[in-house]
């Protein structure tokens, strides 16, 4: 107990020093962390603020790979040991991107270990699994952060400071229509190894935390359906979710992995109708458009790069980051209740 909390105390005065680089390593090199996570990093390294520090995975190639594309710096910044990988004393945080229900083994692992963790969306698989991540970060005095990235849209934020100012008036429906045609039947999710859902974990996850948070209220109930297109597909490929917040307010999602394109969120309120078009996504980019027909501006810097910047601060400053693991396991509670309520098809 007291090497634990001699560890805990050495990181946290580690984390204090704000004139050196907060140093993350990365948990799973694979696909988002490839074309999110390592450029935010990379980006956030240029300003002092954050760097890749060192690569964890299951194939050391691949794990070379990344640690050279993305510009890791520790003296030992390639593992495929977890244990070797979080043994590391300078490491300050793990990026979690390996598969959706590995997510709280690998969480629960880093923090034990002493480290803050970032875990990509979903946060787990189950209501008690993410209950136990968020129970270890107490004990242990970590930090979760969660990826929806989303809310760092900059056009999105600026959207939820409108609704906050009172300036639309209620908002009396939310509606989210994305669908991407990016996703393989092949792919891990679609075959359900380490995965629980589909469409709902890719993109539907994103959509429920971007209706409750712009609405400014939980999910209270849900009614859900499903279908699977493709043959010898069982995952849910199309997902649409009707549901009721605390205060009245609806919200109508529909997410596909199996359609054409499409990135539409849509806020009815009092004055009249917000259209944003393709805001949806990893780009920070789009339009919206407001009830008088004028453009809401905003500067669309790289969402990664603002909810990891985000994260680092929140760190340093000893509070919960803003997307934490009380919103991770909300979360998660709502995917459950969809795949309760979902009629399959």
């Amino acid at each position: 107990m007291v090497a634990a909390s001699l560890l805990v105390w050495e990181t946290q005065e580690h984390l204090m020093d704000s004139t050196r680089p907060f140093r993350f390593g990365i948990l799973g090199p694979g696909g988002i962390a490839q074309s999110a996570h390592g450029p935010a990093l990379k980006a956030l390294a240029t300003e002092g603020v954050a760097k890749l520090w060192s690569v964890c995975g299951r194939h050391i190639d691949r794990v070379e790979e990344f640690a050279h594309d993305f510009g890791a710096t520790a003296p030992h910044a390639v593992h495929n040991n977890m244990d070797a990988f979080l043994a590391d004393p300078e490491l300050d945080a793990v990026i979690v991107c390996t598969r959706d229900a590995l997510h709280a083994k690998h969480a629960v692992a880093a923090m034990r270990a002493g480290k803050h963790i970032f875990v990509e969306k979903p946060m787990a698989t189950t209501e008690s699994d993410a209950f136990h991540m968020v129970h270890v970060a107490e004990q242990t005095e970590r930090a979760i952060g969660v990826g929806y990235h989303m809310r760092y849209h900059p056009g999105h934020r600026a959207l939820r400071v409108l609704i906050g100012s009172g300036t639309l008036g209620e908002i009396s429906q939310i509606e989210l229509d994305w669908s991407t045609l990016s996703m393989p039947a092949d792919g891990w999710r679609a075959s359900g190894a380490n995965s629980r859902w589909f469409a709902l974990a890719a993109l539907g996850t994103h959509a429920l935390d971007l209706a409750a948070w712009l609405a400014g209220q939980p999910i209270r109930s849900m009614l859900a359906e499903s279908e699977s297109v493709r043959r010898g597909i069982m995952a849910d490929e199309r997902v649409r979710i009707a549901a009721l917040h605390g205060d009245g307010t609806q919200s109508r999602i529909s997410v596909s992995v199996v359609d054409p394109p499409q990135k539409l969120l849509i806020v009815h309120c009092e004055a009249g109708t917000v259209r944003c078009f393709d805001t949806l996504g990893s780009r920070g980019t789009g339009t919206i458009i407001l009830p008088n027909g004028n453009l809401l501006p905003f500067v669309p810097p790289n969402p990664y790069v603002e909810q990891l910047r985000a994260y680092v601060e929140a760190v340093r400053d000893n509070r919960k980051p803003e997307v934490n693991g009380d919103v991770g396991l909300q979360n998660v509670r709502w995917l459950e209740m969809a795949d309760v309520q979902m009629t399959r098809r």
